[in-house]
């Protein structure tokens, strides 16, 4: 897959975006942050905080990405380690008592081979969250916090890359990342609206349009835009569009497949997996529907006819 390299200013752009936060701001995040070196020790790299609570989602789980040096020793399981070798990453789920608030998290791990790796995959399951917005909770080292820009630039590249022949003529910023955004969930089971999608664009206008102008007299070029409007680009080349359109075709059919076995796999790594699904399916679709005992307990053989039924009436897009 082609893929599109990062400039310098791309480079120093994104690493002043992840500058280390301080999670004693947040009571919540520092207590799920301690919870996670208590679960994972040493083996630690890095953690950042992503998705819809950095967009003001208070009542929502918060979503960490934790980066890890070694799968076995992390985990101290070979059984864990290996699932998240053959599918990255593994997914948990954490809730913690804060004062009077419950708090909930769900973390992905991953360790610092795999997620350099995953920045080029042919499937936007790391590279799609790597581009936007996250927040740096803790870092181990300088060494992780410049492996961590690396990553990001890699995961930029590969979005503007994949999505940029996709786009016909001249079009916006809000029109890119909505097209970018739009075709990387429809690669994976989601419940969210196309309007939830063009909401991570709105929530953060200024950083989106700052990160893709930087790609200008690259792979895109200015376009000429009427008076009152916003700055318009155009793909420095016009190939290449019939062969993306393939790749994307593709991208979305194995997507599909690969959530399925992302959804099989969470069932055994999480906590009360049907409930958490039917809860988020519910937030972001509307969608209600309410799972049995049976199914709550043996998810991977009674959960089937439920997952069809969300499927029947539009729960994933």
């Amino acid at each position: 897959m082609s893929s599109v390299p990062a400039s310098a200013d791309i480079a120093r752009f994104l690493d002043r975006k992840v500058q280390i936060g301080d999670p004693g701001d947040d009571a919540g995040v520092a207590a799920l942050l301690h919870a996670l070196h208590s679960e994972l020790g040493e083996q630690i790299s890095m953690v950042l905080l992503y998705g819809s609570y950095l967009r003001g989602s208070v009542d929502t789980l918060l979503d960490f990405y934790v980066v890890v040096e070694d799968y076995e020793r992390a985990f101290g399981s070979k059984l864990r380690a290996l699932s998240a070798f053959v599918m990255p990453p593994n997914v948990y789920y954490l809730s913690l008592t804060v004062g009077d608030d419950q708090v909930r998290a769900k973390y992905a791990v991953v360790s610092r081979r795999q997620l350099q790796r995953q920045m080029r995959s042919f499937h936007p399951y790391f590279w799609a969250r790597f581009t936007q917005p996250c927040r740096l909770v803790y870092v181990r080292d300088e060494a992780a916090r410049s492996q961590l820009v690396s990553v990001l630039c890699a995961a930029v590249d590969t979005f503007v890359a994949r999505v940029v022949p996709m786009m016909a003529g001249s079009f916006s910023a809000a029109a890119f990342w909505n097209a970018g955004f739009s075709l990387t969930y429809r690669a994976e089971l989601r419940a969210e609206s196309k309007a939830r999608v063009e909401s991570i664009f709105e929530h953060d206008q200024t950083y989106y349009a700052t990160l893709l102008g930087l790609y200008v007299n690259g792979v895109l070029r200015r376009a000429e835009a009427a008076g009152g409007e916003s700055e318009l680009y155009q793909a420095s080349s016009a190939s290449g569009a019939a062969a993306a359109r393939w790749s994307w075709r593709w991208t979305i059919a194995m997507g599909k497949l690969l959530s399925v076995a992302r959804l099989v796999k969470g069932a055994v790594t999480f906590n009360d997996p049907i409930d958490y699904i039917l809860w988020k399916v519910e937030r972001h679709s509307g969608i209600h529907v309410e799972a049995s005992e049976r199914q709550r307990r043996y998810p991977l053989i009674f959960a089937w006819p439920l997952a069809w039924r969300l499927f029947r009436l539009g729960a994933f897009r």
